[in-house]
């Protein structure tokens, strides 16, 4: 009898091992098939979201890497890439099973706003580790300087919106007044302030645009040094 028992057990022990592992197997087989950019576009059924990546520089790059779907809207593996991914699934099913795509706003969903909860910036950061590359310009590192000051209120798609998916009325930029320097038209004065009477007045700097208050200060009789009795006082302030 405990003979029968003990194999009962070792085989329910092997049992379990095997179904979890076929679990296992089966669960990731699964997730790398769901994981695939043919899979994605089964679910967004917007042709031009795939149109835009493969004229993105995440398709087509000097470099030859081609960067995909779960890249960027999912967070990489071990930084709760499975919940993600459930969530995200989850969701997109339900919208392509019981909503019409037809009625979404799809320059709404293209904006940074919308754009900023459907791209985790823990993924960009995954593959761009160095924010000063060699050959970055000096327009780049100004902006990437001014992104890690202002971390927390910036996410990399405010400038990178269009790596993803291409946008030919879009620049490459959030700012694009950033780095350059605005010339505003200022006089150049030719002649000096006027001074008429005992009056403050405005003087000018001839052949600049530079010109500063003058303040009138009625005139009077003032003493130098500190007198005699004057706690402190140095040998050299005096005489009053």
């Amino acid at each position: 009898m405990r003979l029968k028992r003990k194999r009962a057990g070792r085989l329910i022990f092997l049992s379990g091992i095997f179904i979890a592992s076929l679990i296992i197997f089966l669960g990731n087989k699964a997730v790398v098939k769901t994981s695939t950019d043919e899979y994605c576009a089964s679910c967004h059924v917007h042709p031009h979201s795939t149109q835009s990546w493969k004229r993105s520089t995440h398709y087509d790059n000097p470099r030859g890497i081609q960067v995909h779907c779960v890249d960027c809207h999912l967070p990489p593996h071990g930084e709760g890439y499975l919940v993600e991914k459930a969530k995200t699934g989850l969701r997109d099913l339900w919208s392509n099973t019981f909503k019409d795509s037809a009625s979404f706003n799809w320059e709404e969903k293209s904006q940074i706003d919308y754009a900023k909860g459907h791209a985790f910036e823990i993924s960009c950061i995954h593959c761009h580790q160095n924010n000063y590359p060699l050959g970055l310009t000096e327009e780049g590192r100004e902006a990437h300087l001014y992104y890690e000051q202002q971390a927390s209120e910036l996410h990399c798609i405010n400038c990178h919106i269009t790596v993803g998916h291409y946008d030919p009325d879009r620049l490459h930029a959030k700012n694009t007044s950033f780095g350059i320097t605005e010339t505003v038209e200022t006089e150049i004065y030719t002649e000096p302030g006027g001074m008429n009477g005992f009056n403050d007045f405005t003087e000018n700097i001839v052949g600049s645009a530079i010109s500063f208050e003058m303040v009138a200060i009625p005139g009077g009789s003032f003493q130098m040094g500190s007198p005699e009795n004057e706690p402190f006082r140095n040998a050299d302030e005096g005489p009053v």
